[in-house]
């Protein structure tokens, strides 16, 4: 075996190296720390998987994504709860499927741009009191983990197996919340002050819409891309619009409108250019919608006015908190108050739910400032425009009216911050532009 034979194996086997000065550190905590070495063994068996396993272990991490640990098991451990240990395990475990499979590096702007952010916090930045020296860093790899998903890449087999996950992520959920409901551990479903009724399943009803809102726009594009299979994809679309519109999340419905209009209107068109077998399809979708609508109607109107008898707008309690972080971020306008400076910022002065202001506009504004907001949203903006170039003629309308869902749901809620919405959103995005790649074969 020559030199250029033996660097060539390196990357290979640096993992294998991880996994061994793992175990000898676990044998010198067992006589020391035995929960510690326990969570040691557990952590080198999965990462062992993960290196023999790559592919399997992507799936793993996007079925879990359809789940909200955090608030059905209320474990915590060095200050971190379970979701933030799952960030940890998408940045070692995504390790082996980027050295087998390469990244794209394009798509690195976000991870560069939090990074900078990061360096901001501790150079530029007026950062709030209660904002630790640590926990910038914390947060740094809490926000930048889901961005991976947008850098591997997989084999279109592999997209291919992602598109079909992405689209039953909501069913996985309201599978795992009846479970959980007849188990006792978590309700599937909640009824507001208001009266509301709302479906969660194994998440809270906003994260559960999260999901639905991608699954929605990945159905829509499998129509499109799998001909043989358009019923089946028909019938996904259907079914997680309904969940969508089950969950009671306003945000989800007027986000979801760009894409709706985009499936009708290329339909139409379609029907008009002579292709007159897509009306019943047509016809159908319209009658789904507008019935599914209807049904909801009264649970809708009970969510969005404070009072039945008047026409006051229920933002619960969004108008003031965006209040008060606007008012924070004064203090720093152009470089912020520090990466993760949101998260301690609630004084009592706002509903103790709101560790974050629900905008992500706002949210990043306060933490980084202009210059910060601008370095982070110019980032997903070339990923975005990277992706569209790659992405088929056939779908780019409906990828435009997917982002621009985007943009306007990020005005009300957690997109970039919550793992529900920004895993499924990096592995659609990824799987669209690997779809259209040439270059990305299954692996031998």
């Amino acid at each position: 075996m020559n030199g250029w034979e033996a660097a060539r194996l390196q990357p290979r086997t640096m993992p294998l190296l991880l996994l061994l000065i793992g175990a000898l550190l676990i044998g010198i905590a067992v006589p020391r720390e035995p929960v510690l070495a326990f969570a040691g063994v557990i952590g080198v068996s999965i990462s062992l998987f993960a290196i023999i396993f790559p592919i399997g272990t992507g799936y793993l991490l996007l079925v879990l994504s359809a789940i909200s640990i955090q608030y059905i098991f209320e474990i915590e451990a060095m200050g971190l709860d379970l979701q933030s240990f799952y960030k940890f395990g998408i940045i070692l475990l995504s390790v082996p499927a980027m050295i087998r499979f390469g990244i794209h590096k394009a798509r690195l702007a976000p991870i560069a741009a939090v990074f900078l952010i990061c360096a901001l916090t501790y150079t530029m930045a007026d950062r709030h009191p209660m904002l630790s020296s640590s926990a910038p860093l914390v947060t740094l790899i809490g926000m930048t983990a889901p961005f991976i998903f947008l850098l591997i890449r997989w084999p279109r087999n592999v997209t291919e197996r992602h598109v079909k996950l992405l689209c039953l992520l909501p069913a996985v959920s309201v599978a795992f919340g009846a479970v959980f409901h007849l188990a006792g551990l978590y309700p599937m479903f909640v009824t507001e002050y208001n009266g509301a009724f709302r479906l969660q399943g194994a998440n809270i009803p906003p994260h559960l819409a999260f999901l639905a809102f991608v699954a929605f726009f990945v159905s829509m594009v499998g129509v499109k891309r799998y001909p043989r299979q358009m019923s089946i994809y028909y019938f996904l679309m259907g079914t997680n619009f309904v969940i969508m519109l089950l969950t009671g999340t306003r945000g989800a419905l007027v986000a979801a409108l760009a894409m709706v209009l985009a499936f009708a209107f290329d339909l139409l068109k379609q029907f008009l250019k002579g292709k007159t077998a897509l009306i019943v399809p047509l016809i159908g979708f319209v009658a789904i919608l507008a019935l599914s609508v209807g049904l909801q109607m009264d649970n809708l109107k009970k969510r969005s006015y404070a009072q039945q008898s008047n026409a006051e707008v229920n933002l619960s309690g969004r108008s003031e908190a965006w209040e008060f972080f606007l008012n924070g971020a004064k203090e720093s306008p152009w470089f912020g108050r520090g990466l993760g400076s949101v998260l301690v910022s609630n004084d009592g002065s706002i509903d103790k739910s709101f560790s974050v202001p629900h905008n992500e506009y706002i949210r990043f504004y306060y933490d980084g400032g202009i210059v910060g907001a601008a370095l982070l949203f110019r980032a997903l903006l070339i990923v975005f425009l990277e992706v569209y170039r790659r992405a088929s003629r056939e779908i780019r309308i409906y990828l435009a009216a997917f982002l621009l869902g985007f943009a306007v749901y990020s005005i009300s809620d957690n997109t970039i911050s919550s793992i529900q919405f920004i895993v499924p959103f990096c592995v659609s995005l990824n799987a669209i532009a690997n779809q259209s790649d040439p270059s990305r074969r299954s692996p031998i």
